[in-house]
């Protein structure tokens, strides 16, 4: 990895990051902002990897998107920090369904960018 690869991870890192702190604003019932982040993020990070195919890791454009956007935009800490309080405000429910949804929405953006890539590749 070069020297240039790693600024370029680090500049649409800070892109992603930026996006996910824009999106952390819409709440309600459940962060539904971090939410969206994590399922687009998933998409992308897929996305990057399909599109840039044998190049990718190689690919300092495929692997900016993946580590860097998707990466910066996807958030875990912020998940499991929400989880953390669900807990202790003894909202297991909320819990649950906050885990659910994303794995399972983050999830189908991957078999859905999966399963379009071939018409995406096209």
């Amino acid at each position: 990895m070069t020297v240039w690869m790693m600024l370029g991870v680090a500049v649409a890192g800070g892109f992603g990051s930026v996006l996910r702190m824009v999106a952390s604003k819409w709440t309600g019932a459940l962060p539904w902002g971090i939410l969206a982040a994590n399922i687009v993020a998933s998409g992308l990070a897929m996305a990057a990897k399909i599109g840039f195919g044998a190049a990718y890791p190689d690919s300092p454009v495929g692997f900016g998107i993946m580590v860097g956007v998707a990466g910066g935009l996807s958030t875990f800490s912020a998940f499991v920090g929400q989880i953390g309080e669900y807990f202790k405000l003894r909202q297991f429910t909320k819990a649950g369904v906050y885990t659910l949804l994303t794995l399972v929405l983050s999830s189908t953006a991957v078999i859905a960018v999966l399963e379009m890539s071939p018409a995406l590749l096209k």
